[in-house]
């Protein structure tokens, strides 16, 4: 595979971690807080979120979003004459 597709492969990898993190907060963790109350719930949130939480986060954000942006920019400067031609059937180039 060439280099344009690696990139995009990895950006959708990366993407869709990042929507499982969000999906995991919005879906497990906010209804939580209703039966947990405010103050148990804060404390929750800052033992998982401000340990190794903080690192994940930030690396899943920033690598996803910068992945995405590379992928892009390499998509949309690639040379569409180098690449090869999809076999004679496919009607969806």
């Amino acid at each position: 595979m060439d280099a344009t597709l690696w990139l995009l492969l990895v950006a959708v990898i990366g993407n869709g971690l990042l929507v499982g993190a969000s999906l995991d907060q919005s879906i497990k963790q906010l209804p939580t807080r209703r039966r947990l109350g405010v103050v148990a719930f804060s404390e929750y949130s800052k033992a998982g979120d401000l340990g190794n939480g903080i690192a994940w986060y930030a690396t899943l954000g920033i690598g996803a979003a910068l992945l995405t942006v590379i992928a892009a920019i390499v998509g949309l400067t690639d040379d569409p004459a180098r690449r090869p031609q999809p076999p004679c059937g496919w009607r969806c180039c």
